[in-house]
């Protein structure tokens, strides 16, 4: 089993219909959470798993993405500086100057410079490389890594899933029309009840809308994390007020019907054909009921399914800080 398809394992018995569309994105989070994994693990903890090059010259250029956890220099371990105390630390007139037994290192880009540098002497560095996404795996892992890298990418992948999701969640339900009675020589003038959907709030939108923008930009997981939580709490306050509505709406519907059966048994000596109207129409009204309640079982089914995402999300979440934790 590929890495991407254990990651849309965790999601898809659960939001199967919403499984397909960021499922591209995958590959770019288990590039993203590599990286993320790689610099939270202090470096003494990867030298096991390290590569190590030589070389006799002040410069290497590197053409892998890797990073840089050691340096030696003529024998003697070389310490990081930025590209400009290079500058600064290789200058002999500088009171910061390193001679060869205190070198220095910078690593910009794709190129490690070491200062200062003797002609014949041989540097050495120890490396871990990033890896690259083919056929849903990374061409190269460390292998006690790995679950934090899955698991981390499932965190982004559930996120980018609860924003797809969030559309359909937040969305208004879509009633049909109701019926309506067209007997002019009738005079029972109660109206359909017609569904009233339940509208979210300006503030509930603006919740889902910040949450997304968290989750898109990758912001800390904690602040998405934070984010999702109010819209549980947004969504479970938005289930309890489309059951009540859903609830009056079936009790008006049986009022009505009780009340269009009642005037029928009072009519003397009914047409034939206006019996056969008026069943067309109470099945209609059924048809009409029957529409509302499966648009609204569409609807809990969607927010439950966001729900367990969110559930999930947190387990996950939880679980790759503990893994992050045991590696430091």
């Amino acid at each position: 089993m590929t890495l991407k398809e254990r990651i849309v394992g965790f999601f898809a018995p659960i939001v199967e219909p919403y499984i397909i569309e960021p499922l591209d994105m995958i590959d770019d989070f288990l590039r993203e959470e590599e990286k993320k994994v790689l610099f939270a693990v202090p470096k003494n903890k990867l030298i096991p798993f390290s590569s190590t090059t030589k070389f006799s010259s002040d410069e290497y250029n590197f053409t892998n993405d890797i990073r840089i956890l050691s340096v030696m220099s003529n024998g003697y371990e070389a310490t990081g500086v930025t590209d400009f105390g290079l500058v600064k630390y290789s200058d002999s007139g500088s009171l910061h100057y390193r001679d060869s037994r205190n070198p220095i290192y910078a690593f910009s880009g794709t190129v490690l410079s070491v200062s200062p540098y003797t002609a014949g002497v041989e540097n050495q560095f120890w490396f871990v490389r990033y890896g690259t996404v083919s056929g849903g795996n990374l061409s190269y892992t460390i292998e006690p890594l790995e679950e934090a890298i899955v698991i981390g990418a499932s965190i982004k992948y559930g996120m980018q899933l609860i924003a797809y999701i969030t559309n359909d969640a937040t969305s208004s339900i879509t009633a049909p029309t109701p019926p309506t009675l067209l007997f002019d020589s009738w005079d029972f003038t109660e109206v359909v009840p017609e569904f009233s959907p339940v509208v979210m709030l300006g503030d509930d939108i603006t919740s889902f809308t910040n949450a997304k923008t968290f989750i898109k930009t990758d912001e800390e997981l904690e602040i998405a994390e934070s984010e999702l939580g109010l819209q549980r709490v947004r969504l479970e306050n938005y289930q309890v007020k489309l059951k009540e509505t859903m609830d009056k709406f079936t009790g008006k519907i049986t009022t009505y019907k009780t009340e269009l059966e009642t005037y029928m048994a009072k009519l003397k000596e009914p047409k034939e054909e206006d019996i056969i109207k008026i069943q067309k129409y109470s099945s209609q009204v059924s048809a009409y009921a029957a529409a509302v309640n499966e648009s609204v079982n569409k609807k809990q089914i969607t927010i439950e399914g966001y729900m367990k995402v969110l559930q999930l999300l947190t387990e996950k979440y939880k679980e790759s800080l503990m893994i992050i934790e045991s590696l430091l």
